[in-house]
């Protein structure tokens, strides 16, 4: 799921590097949008993920 258009649209997501895997509910990096509804992520980089650092 993610915010598109004003609101929160599925996508079908794809491992960019087309060997990844991502497990459902992990947090990644959309790198190309492919219309209409195909996305291909890679993993979130540590600097964007939500910590518990304060």
């Amino acid at each position: 799921m993610l915010p598109y258009l004003g609101g929160t649209n599925a996508f079908h997501a794809h491992p960019f590097d087309k060997t990844s895997v991502f497990a459902v509910g992990d947090e990644v990096l959309v790198i190309y949008f492919e219309p209409p509804q195909t996305v291909y992520v890679d993993e979130l980089p540590d600097m964007l993920r939500h910590g518990d650092d304060g």
